[in-house]
């Protein structure tokens, strides 16, 4: 498999397959090829002549159908620990590699939304050796003051951009902590909306 994050030199991608599988002495029907690219460069790979001879084809996966995949096993019966790499590995491919906004919200607004959130694992800050979960709202300034004596749940908190949920450590649970976040902030802003 060849890995493309967006370099545009696709027309060597064959012929490597090809000297890989000769290199190896992998007979063809035991040899698989396939290149990982951008949504966006499909229809330039399509476009490269397959100037290789024989089999097998080199086929195209993009990181749009990765991250389906990883999402599919999010709510499969996976073990926690691969969820918990999956959730972080499909918010790296769905925020640089498919371009959904999460990190770049402010190159690419959401027409008419008044708060944008985000929500992550956080474990570089994290306090001891588990991660707290942490929702961020931006723009954090109207929300700051109200965030401070608001009542949230147990184990939530306001932090400087958001709130943050300190989980059982004993329990690696993401999706009941991402629903409770999600729960939490739902009820906070209700609750600001009411009150303005």
């Amino acid at each position: 498999m060849e890995v493309k994050t967006g370099d545009p030199e696709l027309g060597k991608t064959r012929a490597t397959g090809a000297a890989m599988r000769r290199r190896y002495r992998i007979p063809a029907a035991l040899w698989s090829n396939y290149i990982l690219l951008p949504s966006h460069q499909l229809a330039n790979w399509e476009a490269v002549p397959n100037d290789v001879d024989g089999k097998p084809e080199t086929c195209a996966v993009t990181w749009d159908q990765v991250a389906v995949g990883i999402r599919r096993g999010l709510v499969s019966d996976e073990s926690r620990l691969w969820k918990a790499f999956g959730f972080a590995l499909v918010a790296a491919v769905e925020q640089l590699l498919v371009g959904f906004p999460g990190d770049r919200i402010d190159k690419r607004p959401i027409d008419g939304a008044s708060a944008t959130i985000s929500i992550a694992v956080n474990w570089y800050e994290a306090d001891g050796d588990y991660p707290f979960y942490a929702l961020s709202i931006e723009p954090v300034a109207t929300y700051s003051d109200a965030m401070q004596s608001f009542a949230w749940s147990e184990r939530v908190a306001p932090s400087p951009d958001g709130i943050r949920y300190e989980p059982n450590p004993d329990v690696l649970d993401l999706e009941e902590g991402f629903r409770l976040l999600l729960n939490e902030v739902v009820r906070f802003l209700d609750r600001h909306d009411e009150n303005r």
